[in-house]
């Protein structure tokens, strides 16, 4: 949408009196929306706090789209920063998650504790960054905040293993290279980031696991290698990858 468009759309749903919740919240995830627009909408009334199907209020919004404007407009209206959505995650964990590092900077300054902050899953702020590829962001939690980097979430999981999944290569070469975090690091199924970075074939972060000695012939719980996963997807290329990495080592 363009701003024009945006204060269309507000302005007619205002004077129809038809701008319902759902309309609030989307407005909210609009990464354009400007300072000038919530006030038009905080002049008419509109409950700043309702919350959609999953509990996210604006602030979710906020912090999913990149925002700051917007974000700092409810944070002086009051919106609770530290409020949990049906996941257990806080508006900071979806802005860490979502990779949109001005908005996690200025929720970071005013959270207590990041390090403890955990979501249903047992996923940390870490697990977020490593997710959003943020290594700024995991660099102040691990030195400021004393954040554990071999933190395992509910299923085992460590940041390397989520780092792995999403393809984050600059959090892969932060956490292994400048952190000496466990590359072998095994999950509650048994598996390394190795699996985790071939399950849908990363290649790239499969070359940096590769380069920082993760275990080829690791076998999970169900005595599947990570040769095995790739080939049970048909994911010649990971196949190939992996076998070539095998004769190299």
């Amino acid at each position: 949408m363009t701003t024009q468009t945006i204060e269309n759309f507000i302005t007619k749903r205002l004077n129809n009196g038809t701008l319902t919740a759902d309309d609030f919240l989307y407005i909210c995830s609009l990464p354009k929306l400007k300072k000038q627009y919530f006030n038009m909408l905080l002049s008419a009334g509109v409950d700043m706090s309702v919350t959609n199907q999953h509990g996210e209020n604006a602030l979710f919004k906020a912090a999913e789209s990149g925002n700051l404007v917007l974000l700092r407009a409810l944070l002086e209206y009051g919106l609770n920063p530290m409020q949990q959505d049906d996941f257990g995650e806080i508006p900071l964990a979806v802005a860490v998650r979502c990779g949109n590092l001005s908005v996690a900077e200025c929720l970071l300054s005013i959270t207590k504790n990041p390090a403890s902050i955990v979501d249903k899953e047992g996923a940390t702020l870490l697990h977020k960054a490593a997710w959003g590829d943020v290594p700024l962001i995991a660099h102040n939690l691990i030195e400021k905040h004393g954040m554990n980097i071999e933190y395992q979430d509910n299923f085992g999981r460590t940041a390397v293993h989520i780092a792995a999944y999403q393809g984050s290569c600059k959090m892969l070469k932060y956490l292994l290279l400048e952190k000496q975090a466990n590359v072998n690091a095994i999950d509650y199924e048994g598996r390394t980031p190795l699996f985790s970075g071939a399950y849908d074939g990363n290649a790239k972060a499969l070359k940096i696991l590769c380069e920082c000695g993760a275990d080829l012939s690791a076998k999970d719980k169900n005595g599947m290698s990570v040769l095995d996963l790739a080939s049970s997807k048909q994911d010649y290329e990971t196949v190939k990858f992996l076998k070539k990495q095998a004769t190299v080592n």
